[in-house]
């Protein structure tokens, strides 16, 4: 098929080199839609994460990002996870990629310490100020097993161990 039959079945009449070359135009420059919703796909930096919204490069990565100042950081007895507590969460970090797997908050807390234990299923999470309650959550749901209410240590993970022996 030549230019001229190609033209002629697109539009119905013979065209002319300029006409020619502003329907060859047209067409490259106005895909075909094939009518289903085409999914975006979805832009990913050097580590596989995705970039925010209109963002085309990223400086570093988002790789253990906490958020706020982080206070205590734990790793469990496997060496698979790393917790990490901050004024504003306890998060938990798969080790060896860095990546986060699951942030927690509660209102009215101040997160301090963090300190798994021997077995690796509960999380010790002491809260700071004065009155400040020791929280026990299941480590891998990090739902509150347990609270000792106004308990007080030093804040310091190595006294949330022993603690936590003693209890459990």
């Amino acid at each position: 098929m030549d230019e001229n039959t190609l033209a002629q079945s697109l539009f119905g009449k013979r065209l002319g080199r300029p006409g020619l070359l502003l329907a060859l135009c047209m067409v490259c420059a106005f895909p075909a839609h094939s009518g289903s919703a085409e999914k975006k796909r979805e832009r990913l930096d050097l580590f596989g994460d995705p970039f925010p919204a209109g963002a085309v490069a990223r400086l570093g990565t988002i790789r253990f990002r906490h958020p706020g100042e982080i206070a205590s950081i734990a790793f469990s007895p496997d060496g698979k996870l790393i917790a990490s507590a901050s004024d504003e969460a306890v998060c938990y970090w798969d080790a060896a990629s860095g990546r986060r797997i699951r942030c927690f908050r509660q209102d009215g807390f101040r997160f301090q310490a963090v300190a798994f234990s021997i077995e690796g299923n509960v999380l010790t999470v002491g809260c700071g100020g004065l009155g400040a309650p020791i929280l026990l959550w299941d480590a891998r749901t990090g739902k509150e097993i347990r609270r000792l209410k106004e308990a007080h240590t030093s804040g310091s993970s190595s006294a949330l161990r022993s603690l936590q022996t003693a209890i459990c």
